[in-house]
């Protein structure tokens, strides 16, 4: 099919008469208890070459979409270590997709950073509002240097440590019942208090949602949990989401 003026390649739909479900749209590759939304980075991507044009979540089939052609990631086959991801150049790079923060609840995702990945005191770790390229972006917009659950805030959450250079990871944020917890590789690396309401905006892969920061990173998976997720169901959606990458 043709979109202006473009060959358009479909990735699990058949698009010859219209945007069809597919039995992937379905097929949950994580724990649905609690689930919202996932979006894998083999399923529900319409590329232009290699240029996304939009990620459909399995499922809920629910779009994200970068908010101009310049903020468009690119996808390959390989890119999360042999498996496929989705790339993000840390300059302009940004999904947004409609789904809404919950007071409680659990925010992951498997890929790999190409530069080091700091993790330091009441940074954020899943939404990052600051200018460095070495922190991770990816969840609701917040104010600067605190952790963005919609305007939840979380307060120091200090592992004193990092990520390689090109190193593969699983990162979450569970958060409830006025503590958040970061995970990494499964485990629950720091935890502290948060305070505040629900945010309205919208969730963003890859930058903010106010298109003001931006992270170099591979998706490969990404999944969102409302509700209280207990630390061994948390585990099981990581290594779920682990599963993702190749190698």
């Amino acid at each position: 099919m043709s979109y202006n003026g473009a060959i358009l390649t479909v990735m699990g739909a058949d698009l010859s008469g219209g945007d069809y479900p597919t039995d992937a749209d379905f097929t949950y590759p994580v724990p649905t208890t609690g689930l919202v939304d996932v979006w894998t980075a083999d399923h529900g991507l319409t590329l232009d070459g290699s240029t996304v044009l939009s990620w459909r979540s399995r499922g809920r089939r629910r779009l994200a979409m970068a908010p101009s052609s310049a903020a468009r990631p690119t996808w390959s086959a390989t890119a999360a270590d042999g498996a496929p991801g989705v790339i993000f150049d840390g300059a302009d790079d940004v999904l947004i997709a409609p789904v809404l923060p919950s007071t409680s609840g659990y925010v992951a995702v498997a890929g790999r950073m190409p530069v080091p990945l700091i993790l330091g005191t009441a940074q954020t770790y899943l939404g990052s509002e600051t200018t460095s390229t070495t922190r991770l972006r990816l969840g609701w917009a917040g104010s600067a240097g605190v952790a963005a659950i919609g305007n939840l805030t979380y307060s120091d959450l200090t592992t004193g440590g990092g990520l390689g250079a090109g190193a593969a990871f699983v990162l979450g944020l569970r958060y409830g019942g006025g503590a958040a917890y970061l995970r990494r590789a499964s485990a629950e690396v720091d935890s502290g208090a948060y305070t505040g309401g629900v945010g309205t905006a919208p969730f963003a892969i890859g930058g903010n949602s106010t298109l003001s920061s931006y992270s170099a990173v591979t998706i490969a998976a990404v999944a969102i949990y409302s509700g209280t997720i207990s630390a061994e169901a948390a585990t099981e959606i990581d290594l779920a989401l682990a599963a993702r990458m190749g190698g």
